[in-house]
């Protein structure tokens, strides 16, 4: 392999280096080689997308109920997983229906609980499909940092 010859002066003595223009070791490319691989192949892909095909009853998956929303039961409590900006106004309309067939069984306080959700999923969709409103908000941080005024 070709090495360049470079001088460098250490502790007052000038001194002749030897240097190799490409100095990754085996080890090195073979991480390189394994991220990039897993990056083409787009591993954990079907992770992200997939819908769990477990029931309710069984050891408390996600299920998806509409694009941006999920929910979890387990011994009667639920949990709430929103992605504001994969909702749909299909999916504000699946939650919806989810929302009041929940209340419709619910004490006053789970009532509550569920109005608040309601409330909370039916703001976000309107904030997320304001599109102007999305990239100004996205754009501010970007044009502080930049050299433009």
């Amino acid at each position: 392999m070709y090495k360049e010859v470079q001088e460098v002066k250490a502790s007052g003595r000038t001194r002749r280096v030897h240097v190799r223009f490409f100095a990754w070791n085996p080890k090195g490319l073979l991480a390189l080689l394994v991220v990039l691989s897993g990056l083409f192949a787009g591993c954990g892909r079907g992770a992200a997308t997939a819908t769990p095909s477990q029931s309710l009853d069984q050891s408390g998956a996600w299920i998806e109920l509409a694009p941006g929303i999920r929910y979890w039961e387990k011994e009667g409590r639920v949990s709430l997983d929103i992605a504001p900006p994969l909702m749909t106004e299909e999916s504000v309309q699946k939650f919806a229906e989810y929302a009041q067939g929940r209340m419709a069984q619910a004490t006053l306080e789970e009532r509550a609980f569920w109005e608040e959700q309601l409330r909370f999923v039916k703001e976000q969709h309107a904030l997320w499909s304001d599109e102007e409103l999305v990239v100004s908000a996205w754009r501010t941080p970007f044009w502080a940092r930049s050299l433009f005024p």
